[in-house]
């Protein structure tokens, strides 16, 4: 039996009484649900008052305990009397968002203790020390998905904020963040958006880490304070390949510290043109969504954050039956996470094997590993292919094809960008640029 349990029975009879007597507030009692009432007979009434509403039937005292008299809970509720006793002390039917505010609040309450008791047997109990923490952290996490919600809104409410967002994009000053990339922004409609998880996915050996670092480096020099979650390489290979970058030094110079001559001076110019980038770099491995939730407000709170990008998905642990549910949770909260913090959200992830058994090996939606939640969370889907992987005698060596599969606000295509893995970099590719076939000159290969 719970002690000391948080509740307001003064707003549950508030709201049911003001129902009761005009059951059109009922728009005003946003995310509020029957389950977050205390009392049981609460509960019920507040579900038959749906119930009610939702069929177009009459909502008054008498109806409300017809239907409970026919459900068999007219004893449980306490029938006609009680239901009339709520009616005729009812509050103003505008304070109804104001208790239910109330009323939900004490709800998430008694789930914070119902949670604090879980994890105290979870602490209690047999497993590793991980394994406590992770579950732990899953029963916190559950209390706050869903407590918000969005009320409907009249076209032309819609249209006052569409206005502004179409002057800005005439105006050329848009919200979306640029990947530093020309084709790849215009394919996306200006950029990455607020709010949107964006997947870019590659076998192993494409380079999806280092278009995902490149696009993080690009970020953080238009100012974008950007958080970089690598969940696979340490700090110093990161740091290592951005030197590369920047600088346009061999990777191989920079790994064998390589500082006489011209090499040096590029390192020393890279490192200097680095030091003061917005650009965050966190390399711990085996960390779940609430960790990543942590360090993304923790980063926000103290910098501001406008960017994150997480290498790699397949490697975050969650919580669920099977893998499944646990990539299910993860991309769903990502999501969640995205809107949150009013942010786009990038995440790489590996390709099952099934693509490299087509003749055609450019990847499909159904080659991510766990395709279902990850295509559907997803607003934005981008693979990157490099043909030479699969021919070394492709006549597109020294490129890579940006494959945009899903786009919710823009163009799905393919963008051809040039790739030069002596420095793990990508960019936009020169106009000149074509093919090289076997039986032809060489053409010119350049970078804009």
């Amino acid at each position: 039996m719970r002690t000391h349990v948080n509740h307001s029975t003064d707003s549950e009879h508030a709201i049911l009484g003001a129902l009761l007597r005009h059951p059109d507030a009922i728009d005003r009692i946003g995310a509020l649900k029957p389950k977050h009432f205390h009392s049981e007979a609460h509960s019920h009434i507040m579900a038959a008052i749906i119930g009610l509403v939702s069929a177009g039937k009459p909502v008054d005292a008498v109806t409300v305990a017809v239907d409970l008299h026919a459900r068999g809970l007219e004893q449980t509720t306490g029938g006609l009397a009680y239901l009339g006793e709520l009616a005729a002390n009812s509050a103003s039917s505008r304070s109804v968002k104001h208790h239910a505010d109330i009323v939900i609040g004490k709800a998430m309450e008694r789930e914070l203790i119902e949670a604090s008791e879980t994890i105290r047997e979870v602490v209690t109990g047999n497993g590793s020390t991980k394994d406590k923490l992770s579950a732990s952290q899953a029963a916190v996490m559950a209390i706050t998905e869903s407590i918000t919600t969005n009320h409907p809104r009249m076209l032309r409410e819609v249209l006052i904020d569409s206005i502004d967002v179409l002057e800005q994009r005439a105006s050329g000053d848009v919200a979306c963040l640029s990947t530093g990339f020309t084709d790849i922004d215009r394919q996306l409609s200006g950029g990455m958006r607020p709010g949107n998880l964006l997947v870019l996915a590659g076998r192993p050996g494409m380079g999806k880490t280092g278009l995902g670092l490149n696009i993080a480096y690009n970020a953080s020099r238009s100012k974008a304070t950007t958080l970089f979650l690598s969940l696979e390489m340490p700090q110093q290979e990161l740091s290592d390949r951005l030197i590369a970058q920047a600088g346009s030094v061999y990777l191989s110079e920079v790994i064998d510290g390589n500082m006489a001559g011209e090499s040096g001076d590029r390192i020393m110019a890279a490192v200097a043109s680095l030091q003061d980038l917005p650009l965050v770099i966190d390399d711990q491995g085996g960390i779940g969504l609430f960790d990543v939730t942590t360090k993304a407000r923790s980063v926000k709170r103290k910098h501001g954050l406008d960017f994150m990008v997480i290498d790699y998905l397949q490697l975050m642990s969650g919580e669920g039956d099977n893998r499944n549910q646990e990539i299910e949770r993860i991309t769903r909260g990502l999501k969640t996470l995205a809107k949150e913090l009013n942010i786009p959200i990038m995440v790489l992830s590996q390709l099952s094997r099934k693509c490299e058994e087509r003749t055609n090996k450019r990847p499909l939606n159904s080659d991510l590993r766990e395709s279902g939640a990850i295509e559907q969370d997803a607003d934005v889907i981008l693979f990157v292919y490099r043909d030479e992987e699969y021919n070394e005698d492709s006549p597109d060596k020294g490129t890579a094809e940006v494959i945009i599969s899903k786009n919710r606000q823009g163009r799905t295509g393919m963008v051809r960008m040039a790739y030069q893995g002596c420095y793990t970099r990508f960019a936009d590719l020169d106009k000149s640029w074509k093919p090289e076939y076997q039986d032809e000159q060489p053409k010119r290969r350049g970078f804009r």
